[in-house]
């Protein structure tokens, strides 16, 4: 409201969802906004040090069930709906403008088409074949259905993803059997959350990463420890 009001001098990291709201009271404001060419990315973060349950250590660790969930997820229909269109599915990669973009298109584009039928297949073949009355798929360990989480800051603490679009999100992978819920920790549990390596999947609306060349501690916690003390 203060930005829209013209009472910011510069604001920084603003809700992409409410991107028509800011141009509509630009003039008003006296303000005008810059969009950013590398784009903010939404991406899942699969913390490869989860260790509080043994099948989900199994699932989250396994390239298969990330290349799965990816297939499952409809990104072009995410960003249409929530985004207004501004974006490219794709994986995180080099910027347009850089000698180094059209060399790796084809990692780029790596799984990033939605396909429910080879997610399903994947997915079966990691053991979870089998699903309850409400088709929800079971864990291997007799311990009921798989049930995850997409995990980020809430959006009255400053995430800039809203809790329409995390939810969102979190449907299509529900669509291969996979109960997936959106989980919002507050800023105040955020750091201790991640340091006891709660996280399953992390939600976030730009790359993250505190150590720019190494794991940070919302992938990795065990490696980030591990590297800060030998």
């Amino acid at each position: 409201f203060k930005v829209m009001a013209g009472e910011a001098d510069y604001a920084h990291q603003m809700d992409l969802e409410k991107y028509a709201l800011f141009l509509k009271n630009a003039n008003q404001g006296n303000y005008h906004h810059i969009t950013a060419q590398p784009g903010i990315t939404l991406l899942i973060m699969y913390n490869l040090d989860y260790m509080l349950d043994e099948e989900y250590t199994r699932l989250l660790t396994s390239k298969d069930f990330r290349i799965a969930m990816s297939l499952s997820i409809d990104k072009q229909e995410l960003t249409d709906t929530f985004l207004h269109g501004l974006g490219k599915p794709q994986n995180m990669s080099f910027h347009p403008g850089t000698i180094f973009y059209d060399r790796v298109e084809n990692g780029r584009n790596l799984y990033t088409i939605q396909d429910v039928d080879r997610a399903n297949e994947l997915l079966d073949k990691l053991g979870l074949d089998k699903r309850d009355v409400d088709g929800w798929r079971l864990r291997t360990d007799g311990k009921g259905k798989v049930e995850m989480k997409f995990t980020t800051v809430h959006p009255d603490d400053g995430a800039v993803q809203s809790i329409a679009l995390v939810t969102g999100a979190a449907q299509y992978p529900r669509d291969v059997g996979l109960y997936i819920t959106p989980d919002f920790q507050s800023i105040a549990d955020w750091w201790s959350f991640l340091e006891e390596g709660s996280m399953q999947m992390g939600f976030f609306g730009m790359q993250s990463g505190r150590d720019p060349n190494l794991p940070d501690n919302h992938w990795g916690p065990l490696m980030w420890a591990w590297n800060n003390t030998d």
